[in-house]
C-alpha cells in the first residue's frame, strides 16, 4: 500500500493514532516514520494528511512513552522536509514466483527432532 497508495495509507495511519491500544498507536507512528524516510512521494503523502496537530497532541499527552517518542521523531522528520537521498517514488514490487528466480527447487530446512 505504501508504494501504490501512500495517501490512503497515511489517512489510515492517522486514524490508528486514536486507537485504544498503545501497541497499535506505536506501530502507526513507526509506519509514518518509515513513510517519511523511504521516498519523497510517500513523505508528501504524509504531509497531505495533515498529521501535525494529532502528532503534537500525541507527543505531549499519550500515556505510552514509546508512542510519544515516535510521534516526536515523525514531527522532526516532517520539519526537516523530504529526505535528500531517498528516491522520488518507490517502484512496485515485482511478483514473487515460487521457486524464486535462480532456485531450481524450494530450499530444504533441517527437520527438528522432538523428544
Amino acid at each position: 500500500m505504501t508504494r501504490q497508495r501512500p495517501l490512503a495509507l497515511g489517512k489510515e495511519l492517522l486514524n490508528l493514532l486514536k486507537h485504544d491500544e498503545p501497541a497499535i498507536r506505536q506501530r502507526a507512528v513507526q509506519q509514518l516514520r518509515a513513510m517519511c524516510e523511504v521516498s519523497k512521494h510517500s513523505f508528501r503523502a504524509v504531509e497531505k494528511v495533515e498529521p501535525l496537530e494529532p502528532l503534537r497532541t500525541i507527543a505531549e499527552r499519550d500515556a505510552d512513552e514509546r508512542v510519544r517518542e515516535g510521534a516526536n521523531i515523525v514531527l522532526l522528520l516532517l520539519e526537516k522536509g523530504p529526505p535528500h537521498n531517498a528516491p522520488e517514488r518507490l517502484e512496485p514490487l515485482s511478483p514473487i514466483g515460487f521457486p524464486p528466480e535462480g532456485l531450481d527447487e524450494a530450499p530444504q530446512y533441517p527437520q527438528q527432532r522432538h523428544t
